[in-house]
């Protein structure tokens, strides 16, 4: 189907009429394609026993019945692609081996964590959600952190810092903490990385003495 509406009479559709159901008594015949992102995704077929060609006025009808199809079946397709998107954030989020921290910009407080996270820092899910980004940082450097991590995200879409996080415990680690803005849910958020760098920083230290 080139993506035109048809319309036709039952004795001009190439059917075996020694079949049954050529000899349904069908006269008008509507083939209206209905369109989703500029393709043909199906099509609405109506037949009629009563007149032998199909008034304009309900060609009409039968053309926009079919736009309003073609819209739902957009919609549905969006909002299938975005429980799928969804789905695959929610997996790649938890199976990432850095810690990573969804931080809402309104309040700088943390909405949503993987389980990196959590064992970064010794907290369970339920006790890291909902706390205020600022208290995972160690005292002696959050102006420092917040300071050049603002003062990036002026200029460049993301930024990238050295710190410490605090643990459950009272220990501290340091990470490299890369940080970058986008919306979700409507809401203007900070997706944050932390890397462990222990080791990193032992092996600078080992290679300096």
């Amino acid at each position: 189907m080139a993506g035109w509406p048809i319309y036709t009479t039952h004795e001009n559709l190439p059917i075996n009429r020694s079949r049954p159901e050529g000899t349904e008594g069908l006269k008008a015949i509507a083939v209206v394609p209905i369109h989703y992102e500029g393709r043909v995704v199906g099509c609405l077929n109506v037949a009629s026993r009563t007149p032998i060609e199909i008034p304009q006025s309900e060609r009409t009808l039968l053309e926009t019945t079919g736009a309003h199809l073609g819209n739902a079946l957009g919609r549905i397709q969006a909002r299938q692609d975005l429980e799928e998107s969804t789905r695959q954030y929610a997996t790649l989020f938890e199976l990432a081996g850095d810690a990573l921290f969804v931080v809402r910009l309104t309040d700088r407080r943390i909405i949503d964590v993987n389980q990196a996270a959590c064992d970064l820092l010794g907290h369970p899910k339920r006790d890291l959600l909902d706390t205020a980004w600022d208290a995972m940082i160690d005292a002696s450097e959050k102006e420092d952190f917040v300071d050049r991590c603002r003062a990036a995200l002026k200029t460049a879409e993301g930024c990238l810092v050295e710190g410490h996080l605090r643990t459950r415990h009272g220990t501290t680690v340091p990470v490299e903490i890369s940080a970058r803005p986008f919306t979700m849910k409507g809401e203007p958020v900070l997706f944050m990385m932390a890397r462990d760098i222990s080791a990193r920083l032992r092996a600078q230290e080992e290679k300096e003495r």
